[in-house]
């Protein structure tokens, strides 16, 4: 056999290789809004005081199997880690002041494309919550205003082989901002 055939082999079988093996890149024409996920139940709930917002996400796998859901940032807590307030790390909420949406201002992870790999299994009945703070993620209006926001979480999908963003309820709140982001 050739040096130029063994080349070739070796080339092919690499590349079948690392593709099996790494975390290829989910493009973002494989990324599908679903307004809302029946098998997994997210609620959440938001506590003002003073300058701090801390909105509260449960989720719940009320199906009788297993999802694939995103774990930490965009998603349930990362399992093993204490229960504690996390700021944001990504813009994964849509904040709304009588219907305008709100600057992000928080900090933009830089990363590659969601994988399948990232996403783990949230078994039937299985539940999760997360504690995030946001009060500096968003440019809050000056003075007293009611705010509507909604949590957005990515669930993959095996048989479309797409990452889908789910949109929690929206809920209100109230917050005084004595300062001007």
């Amino acid at each position: 056999m050739s040096n130029v055939c063994k080349s070739i082999i070796i080339f092919i079988f690499v590349t079948f290789y690392f593709a099996a093996t790494s975390n290829a890149q989910v493009t973002s024409s494989k990324i599908t809004k679903v307004e809302d996920a029946n098998s997994v139940q997210v609620t959440q709930s938001v506590e003002v005081a003073e300058n701090s917002i801390i909105v509260t996400i449960h989720y719940e796998n009320v199906s009788n199997e297993p999802i694939l859901i995103m774990e930490g940032v965009w998603g349930i807590a990362v399992r093993g880690r204490p229960k504690q307030i996390y700021s944001l790390a990504e813009p994964e909420f849509v904040v709304k002041v009588d219907g305008v949406q709100l600057d992000y201002i928080g900090p933009m992870v830089k990363r590659y494309a969601f994988t399948k790999a990232l996403f783990v299994m949230f078994q039937p009945k299985e539940q999760s919550t997360v504690f995030l703070q946001i009060a500096d993620s968003f440019r809050f209006l000056s003075g007293k205003h009611e705010y509507e926001i909604v949590h957005h979480h990515l669930q993959f999908n095996d048989i479309t082989d797409r990452i889908n963003v789910v949109q929690s309820a929206p809920v209100k709140f109230i917050y005084d901002s004595r300062k001007l982001n």
